[in-house]
């Protein structure tokens, strides 16, 4: 999995210093906060509309050669996900939510949604060794359910490269010492560019690997350089418990979960139209409650083509820009532009927000060809909080059932298409998604 050359196995003394020096066991997570900032939002907004639909989410590894079996132990991860289970939000911890929905959106919480955070407790897991992988799946109501989703991935990818080291008998300290070597270069480049020309002062970088970050005080280290060595160009962080810890801005969208979960909620309603419902109720939902304030929106759930049909133009208007999370990104910025044009909307007022398997290059590549043309921020994920010299994982988790009825997502690559295939074959037939591009999903 990673380049035998990078790490020469360590010595005794090493060794002994990795055992010494432990100070805490992979993917053992010790607060709910330890999600993205965009679970927090949509447990707010399905709690208001729609607390009582049961979903299921599921996990996958989507890496197909690693079989996480032979390197994450079986009862320490269902000791890993126990411990989760039992975790309380903090009354500090609300408190900072409180504030925080106060400050970004001017939003005064339910009485009512603080004592459901107070009181707050994880559905129970199902966790199977199913020889080349685990399934671990969540099923309840849609609010005790969501925060499992990230929380699942940064315990499991944790865990696996913590493995990766023993296995491979190399010391944390050499391991970090390669990713804060990539990270200077990083670092380095884009100061660089900003030195050398002050458009790339633009160039704005929220940090979004939290899910699957190769540690979580690794992800800490990330952030807090980036935030210090990056002051033109670092905005934000997905992980919560980070903006908190740091005084950093918390960030986040909606996910495909919207979608997908509201398929499943019209169909058990018997819903003649199912996918423009819950295209429109998710685009809906998000504006209802948060307004402009939260107003990026995911366009690949059924395909960027049928959402940019169904689009409606009072909301493009009030949406402050979309976000990108597969296809072709130039295809997708150019076609978002050309929409915006053709609706008399001005690009320049509009955000477009990347952020699939960015790397540094193609970053600078998509700033090189809209910058000016329209607002640009990138998402930029596993590549910044886990480049250290292994293969990265591409792990998942998503609702796959809403109301007893299954869930669809297509995305612009067909490769990361969600759902039973009959479910998928009606959905594309309803809105003539084209399923001929597919490509490796890099995370």
């Amino acid at each position: 999995m990673s380049n035998p050359n990078i790490f020469p196995p360590d010595s005794k003394q090493e060794k002994q210093k990795t055992v010494e020096n432990k100070e805490r066991l992979p993917g053992t997570i010790e607060s709910l906060l330890e999600v993205d900032f965009y679970k927090i939002t949509m447990l707010y907004a399905f709690w208001k509309e729609h607390r009582d639909a049961e979903v299921t989410f599921a996990f996958k590894n989507r890496t197909k050669k690693v079989e996480l079996p032979k390197h994450v132990d079986e009862e320490k991860l269902r000791s890993r996900l126990d411990h989760i289970k039992g975790l309380r939000f903090k009354d500090t911890e609300v408190g900072y939510i409180t504030d925080s929905f106060k400050k970004k959106f001017d939003i005064d919480l339910e009485p009512e949604f603080v004592e459901t955070l107070k009181n707050f407790n994880m559905a129970q897991y199902e966790l199977e060794n199913t020889g080349d992988s685990y399934k671990i799946e969540v099923t309840g109501k849609w609010g005790d359910v969501t925060l499992w989703e990230t929380l699942i991935l940064s315990a499991v990818n944790e865990m696996y490269f913590d493995a990766i080291m023993s296995e491979q008998g190399v010391s944390k300290e050499k391991v970090w010492a390669e990713g804060d070597r990539r990270l200077s270069e990083k670092i380095d480049r884009i100061n660089d560019l900003v030195a050398k020309d002050p458009k790339y002062k633009r160039l704005k970088i929220m940090e979004f690997g939290n899910r699957r970050a190769f540690s979580r005080d690794w992800q800490r280290h990330t952030v807090e350089r980036i935030s210090k060595e990056l002051p033109d160009n670092f905005v934000g962080t997905s992980n919560v418990l980070l903006a908190k810890e740091l005084g950093l801005d918390a960030l986040g969208t909606f996910a495909h979960e919207s979608y997908m979960g509201l398929y499943g909620v019209f169909k058990s309603r018997g819903h003649l139209d199912p996918v423009l419902a819950s295209h429109l109720g998710s685009l809906e939902i998000q504006h209802r409650v948060y307004g402009g304030k939260l107003g990026i929106a995911l366009t690949d759930n059924y395909g960027s083509d049928f959402f940019f049909k169904n689009f409606p133009l009072e909301l493009a208007k009030e949406y402050k820009g979309l976000r990108h999370d597969s296809g072709d990104a130039f295809e997708f910025g150019e076609k978002a532009i050309k929409f915006y044009e053709d609706n008399g909307i001005d690009p320049k007022t509009k955000t477009l927000v990347f952020s699939d398997g960015l790397d540094l290059d193609k970053i600078i590549e998509i700033f090189d060809r809209f910058d000016g043309r329209v607002n640009l921020v990138f998402g930029w994920g596993t590549n910044l909080t886990n480049d250290m010299g292994f293969d990265a994982l591409s792990l998942v988790a998503k609702l796959i059932r809403a109301n007893k009825h299954g869930t669809v997502k297509l995305s612009d690559n067909f490769a990361k298409a969600t759902g039973e295939p009959e479910d998928i074959k009606c959905v594309i037939e309803r809105t003539g998604h084209d399923n001929s591009f597919e490509e490796k999903c890099t995370y």
